[in-house]
């Protein structure tokens, strides 16, 4: 997982397969991220081809961290296989999600 900043955006790139022996090490990645950040959270799933219910379940953890902030939770670029996880399993109704476009942000270095 990388993790880079835009002004007040924070995108989460991750790299690989999001399931039952990956989410847990993602969530304690991402909970230091949701923490000490103000603005959207979104997550680049580009190279992610297999995104099972644990992964959907990060993401559904990551919006309730994020309820009452004002923040969105944003999932760009997911894969075919990962887009239908998505329909399927409803989540697409409490975080946006983009079609395969680029972010459009410049990060910052560092």
């Amino acid at each position: 997982m990388d993790v880079r900043v835009a002004g007040d955006t924070t995108v989460v790139v991750i790299h690989g397969d999001v399931d039952m022996s990956t989410a847990g090490e993602l969530w304690e990645q991402l909970s230091p991220v949701i923490e000490r950040g103000s603005g959207d959270i979104r997550f680049d799933l580009a190279a992610v081809p297999f995104f099972d219910s644990t992964g959907v379940g990060v993401l559904a953890q990551t919006t309730r961290a994020c309820q009452g902030t004002g923040r969105s939770v944003i999932v760009e670029r997911p894969q075919a296989a990962v887009r239908r996880v998505l329909d399927i399993t409803g989540i697409n109704a409490l975080v946006v999600v983009e079609p395969e476009t680029d972010t459009g942000v410049d990060f910052e270095d560092g």
